[in-house]
C-alpha cells in the first residue's frame, strides 16, 4: 500500500469516527431535551389523570347508584368538573363524551343509557391518556396505576 492510499484510508476512518461521534452526541442531546420536555409536562399529565378519574368516578356513581345522597353528590362533582377543571385537560373526544353524558343526565335518560355513556367516558379518557402519554394500553395501565397509588 502506498502512502497516498494510506492517507486516504486514514482520513476516511477519522472522518467516519468523527461523524459517528457527532451522531452520538446529537442523539444524546435529543434524548436529554426530550426527557426535560417530558418532565415539564408531568404535572399536567398527573393532573389530567386525577381529573379523568374524578369525572369517570362521578359518572359511574350516577350510572350505578340507587342512593340519592350519593347521586346528588356525584352530580354536583360531575357538573363542577364539566364546567371547569376538566376543560383544562380534556381532549375533544373526552369533551364530546362528557357532553353526551351531561345531556343524558340533564334529560333524565334511562339508567341503562347512563351506564353505557359512563363506560364510554371511561374508555375515552383511557384513550386520551394513551395518546397524551404516547403509550400503549398495557403500558398505560401500569403507569396510571402507579400514578394513582402514589
Amino acid at each position: 500500500m502506498n502512502e497516498e492510499t494510506y492517507r486516504r484510508r486514514d482520513f476516511a476512518l477519522k472522518f467516519v469516527a468523527a461523524a459517528l461521534a457527532l451522531v452520538g452526541a446529537a442523539v444524546g442531546i435529543y434524548e436529554y431535551l426530550d426527557g426535560v420536555q417530558q418532565q415539564s409536562r408531568r404535572p399536567y399529565w398527573e393532573r389530567q389523570v386525577a381529573l379523568y378519574f374524578d369525572a369517570t368516578s362521578a359518572a359511574a356513581t350516577l350510572a350505578t347508584s340507587d342512593d340519592e345522597t350519593k347521586r346528588s353528590t356525584a352530580a354536583a362533582e360531575f357538573w363542577k368538573l364539566y364546567w371547569g377543571p376538566l376543560a383544562l385537560v380534556e381532549d375533544r373526544e373526552v369533551e364530546a363524551t362528557m357532553v353526551q353524558f351531561g345531556d343524558c343526565l340533564a334529560t333524565r335518560c334511562p339508567q341503562a343509557q347512563l351506564q353505557q355513556l359512563s363506560l364510554a367516558l371511561a374508555h375515552t379518557c383511557r384513550n386520551s391518556l394513551a395518546k397524551s402519554w404516547k403509550l400503549t394500553l398495557d403500558q398505560l395501565k401500569g403507569r396510571v396505576h402507579d400514578t394513582v397509588s402514589h
